[in-house]
């Protein structure tokens, strides 16, 4: 707002000091008409100055008033201006962070990823109980629930250096499947029936650093995901 007046000031100004000058297709005007016009001129100078002198005056109580003389939030901030129909009012406001600022990764992280799956499973299984037996209707079955979770984080660390960390649900060499009722009945294999949580936990499954500066080779340390090729004679690569 107090550009504006200030322009407005000025053309006052300049419309003033025009009725000073002389004009060629009106050489008759008389000096009192011409000191007639500086008069006016000077009177709606004086009107402007009175009208933005008052608007000032306004300006400041209505940022008293805001609170927009008080210390400015911490962090990032910015100016925000809002028009009630009458005066403009600037405040400072904070700058919203986006939801990938509000990580504070080190320097030295080029690239993070949060990976995980969830596994839901049923299995049957039925069979004889042996060979050539001689116990009628020898047959045995099997039925559970299985479920697997895993989760985990995977970066590069300047550019060359990997690394990688896994929890999942079982500590099996075999598996990360667990059984949602343990059929067992040892202690020993994580037993108590159906209710048992014997083989329910969080393990790690995979921690490891590795570094691919070298061409053509990666060197890789701790427990690393299966290196080998899976085949229908090989396990997975968990």
């Amino acid at each position: 707002m107090p550009n504006h007046n200030v322009v407005r000031l000025v053309i006052a100004g300049l419309a003033a000091a025009t009725c000073l000058l002389p004009y060629p297709g009106k050489s008759q005007t008389t000096d009192s008409e011409r000191l007639q016009k500086l008069e006016q001129a000077v009177d709606e100078l004086q009107k402007r100055n009175a009208q933005l002198e008052t608007e000032i005056k306004t300006l400041k109580k209505d940022r008293t008033a805001s609170g927009s003389t008080a210390a400015p939030a911490e962090g990032p901030s910015k100016t925000k201006v809002t028009y009630d129909g009458k005066t403009y009012v600037e405040k400072s406001v904070p700058v919203e962070k986006a939801s990938a600022d509000k990580w504070k990764l080190s320097s030295a992280l080029t690239e993070l990823e949060i990976y995980g799956d969830v596994r839901l499973r049923y299995e049957y299984r039925g069979g004889e109980g042996a060979t050539n037996s001689n116990i009628p209707n020898d047959w045995q079955e099997r039925k559970r629930e299985r479920y697997r979770l895993r989760l985990g984080l995977r970066g590069t660390l300047v550019d060359d250096w990997f690394f990688g960390v896994r929890l999942e649900t079982s500590q099996n060499g075999r598996s990360t499947n667990v059984t949602f009722g343990d059929d067992s009945s040892t202690t020993s294999a994580g037993g108590g029936g159906p209710f048992s949580k014997g083989s329910d936990g969080i393990n790690v499954g995979q921690a490891y650093l590795g570094y691919k500066g070298f061409k053509d080779i990666t060197i890789t340390g701790g427990k690393m995901p299966n290196p080998f090729i899976s085949t229908w004679m090989v396990w997975d690569p968990d």
